[in-house]
């Protein structure tokens, strides 16, 4: 093979590593998109809000009540917003609805409507 060939296989070969190089790192981005999507357009629609104030969350027949004091006595805050689980809605007010990190029972759930956050305690 001459100097020549050569050269042309090395390119071939280089623009064939950038091409899967390039798709590699669009399927890595996409799958690290998809939980972003969902928070970004508050999907799936869980529940229901309910209340004057939005004092009330349904979601799968089990009722949560705002919980203004109680998360935060027993030591949760904000920071504890954990894994996101989908948004709850009157029909015109939609909030996003996380799990609390460190409530090991289920009780609590974290809310977010715009930038305000609220905890709901499981109605008993």
């Amino acid at each position: 093979m001459t100097t020549h060939k050569m050269r042309g296989v090395n390119k071939m070969h280089k623009k064939r590593i950038v091409k899967i190089s390039l798709i590699a790192i669009l399927v890595v981005l996409i799958l690290l998109f998809i939980p972003f999507f969902k928070t970004i357009f508050q999907l799936p629609i869980i529940g229901s809000i309910t209340g004057a104030e939005y004092d009330f969350i349904e979601i799968d027949g089990v009722r949560y009540v705002e919980d203004r004091a109680g998360a935060r006595a027993d030591g949760f805050s904000s920071a504890d917003r954990g894994e996101y689980l989908g948004a709850v809605t009157d029909g015109n007010v939609t909030m996003r609805v996380f799990s609390v990190k460190g409530d090991n029972s289920g009780r609590y759930i974290y809310t977010l409507w715009d930038w305000d956050g609220a905890f709901y305690a499981r109605e008993d």
